[in-house]
């Protein structure tokens, strides 16, 4: 359901055939919290889904790139040989706000059209920074689910 619903997967390579599903789903579940999820359940031994709250107000609004992200999951497939994970968001609250806002914006200058040109503008431009910026979260989970194997490794 592109554009509301991004989805992004990537197989996981050997440095995580010795990481159990568990290990992995309870690293994301660390690292979203830190990164300010609203609620987080790890549904059984592959899938994670989080939620936040509607109407939250963060610090750090402005670099919190779970603001505009209203619920999403993190699920690990098994596939022949290899795993997969699978990173789910729903950037509906995006299109809601662009378009509340856009609607008051020519309400306000009793032109409409100007409204609709600035959520189509400031709307498709702060989702798509954040669905880049998503793709880069992925990846930065991943290589923190590393770091803690090396970890756990050297103790």
């Amino acid at each position: 359901m592109f554009p509301i619903i991004i989805k992004y997967s990537k197989t996981l390579s050997g440095d995580f055939d010795t990481i159990a599903n568990q290990k992995i789903l309870d690293c994301a579940k660390e690292y979203l919290k830190r990164d300010g999820v609203d609620h987080i359940d790890i549904i059984d031994e592959s899938v994670l889904k989080f939620n936040n709250d509607f109407f939250a107000i963060r610090p750090g609004l402005n670099w919190n790139i779970w603001v505009g992200i209203w619920r999403g999951q993190i699920s690990i497939e098994k596939l022949d040989s290899k795993r997969k994970i699978r990173y789910r968001i729903n950037t509906i609250r995006f299109w809601i706000i662009g378009l509340l806002t856009g609607l008051l914006f020519g309400l306000i200058t009793k032109l409409l059209w100007v409204g609709l040109l600035a959520f189509g503008v400031m709307g498709l431009l702060n989702w798509t920074i954040s669905v880049v910026r998503h793709y880069f979260n992925l990846t930065g989970l991943l290589t923190d689910i590393i770091i803690e194997k090396e970890k756990d490794k050297n103790r």
